[in-house]
Parts: structure tokens; sequence; C-alpha cells
């Protein structure tokens, strides 16, 4: 029932998420994704996955911090 996922971002400081990427194919085996942080100043931030199946619904997101550089 896979229909897509998606890479959404946040600095630390802001409540809402920011949409990057979205995929259409399932990931077997591999990265997710790549983040071009040169698009980003430093700091904190948060980066958080959704997969979304075919009617549109989507367990609880996963989210993971991360520093910029």
């Amino acid at each position: 029932n896979f229909s897509y996922y998606k890479i959404e971002i946040r600095p630390d400081f802001a409540n809402v998420y920011n949409f990057y990427d979205r995929f259409e194919k399932p990931v077997v085996a591999g990265a997710l994704g790549q983040v071009n942080t040169s698009q980003f100043g430093p700091g904190l931030y948060w980066i958080r996955l959704t997969v979304v199946d075919a009617t549109g619904n989507f367990p609880p997101p996963c989210a993971i911090p991360l520093v910029f550089k």
C-alpha cells in the first residue's frame, strides 16, 4: 500500500517543518535521501521522515536531530 515518503526539515528553534523532498519509490536497502546542508546555516536541525500509504494515511513520523556545520 506504499504511496510515497517525504523528508521535511526545521531548525531547532522553529515549530514548523519545511518540505524538502518527496520520493515515490520504496527503498529496500540504502539511503532514503540526501540533504544538501549548504542550503542551511550552521546549527541544530530536525529531519522528519513521513511514509504515506495509498489511502493517504501514515504512522507517526520519525524525526531525528542533526547538527549542520
